[in-house]
């Protein structure tokens, strides 16, 4: 299995570029969500671990609403460490989902990449490929983010640019 090739990469930021620029997603950097990841990375790695993942597996599916679902699965815009949230675990997808529909326009594919990326706790069953493939990346880099310190420090950051690279 290799790494994700430059048009992935180039896909990812153009993505990630138009949410910035268009979005609040911009402001996850300012939340912890596991460890030392902000919510803004986390979103970052799912997303590029779904399409990792459908490039080794080969699967067909709509890269681009993949993409986004996975950038916007966790867009609860609060921290979630201040204890002001409770239940977060099982919340925490409504409430992306609803601020990524006030912010977005999303497709049914990409509302239910949103809404059941913490299934099974949240008991809203994946409808899509797709949300099969968030909800495993997101398991992935959750379990990445809490055994690495650092998890990562491969992201090469300017102000036009985000790569990341699979080690």
């Amino acid at each position: 299995m290799g790494m994700l090739r430059l048009e992935d990469k180039e896909l990812i930021l153009k993505c990630v570029s138009r949410l910035n620029e268009q979005t609040a997603f911009e402001k996850l950097r300012e939340y912890i969500h596991h460890y030392n990841t902000s919510t803004y990375y986390h979103s970052i790695g799912v997303a590029h671990m779904s399409l990792w993942l459908v490039r080794a597996l080969h699967i067909k599916c709509h890269e681009e609403q993949l993409i986004y679902g996975a950038l916007l699965h966790d867009y609860y815009l609060y921290d979630c460490h201040s204890g002001e949230r409770s239940f977060h675990l099982f919340k925490h997808a409504k409430v992306s989902l609803e601020n990524a529909k006030r912010d977005w326009k999303l497709t049914k594919r990409q509302e239910n990449m949103i809404k059941c990326h913490m299934f099974p706790l949240t008991f809203v069953p994946p409808r899509y490929k797709e949300s099969v493939i968030v909800n495993i990346a997101d398991k992935i880099c959750a379990l990445y983010e809490c055994m690495h310190q650092k998890p990562y420090h491969n992201y090469i950051l300017n102000e036009n640019r985000i790569e990341f690279l699979i080690s």
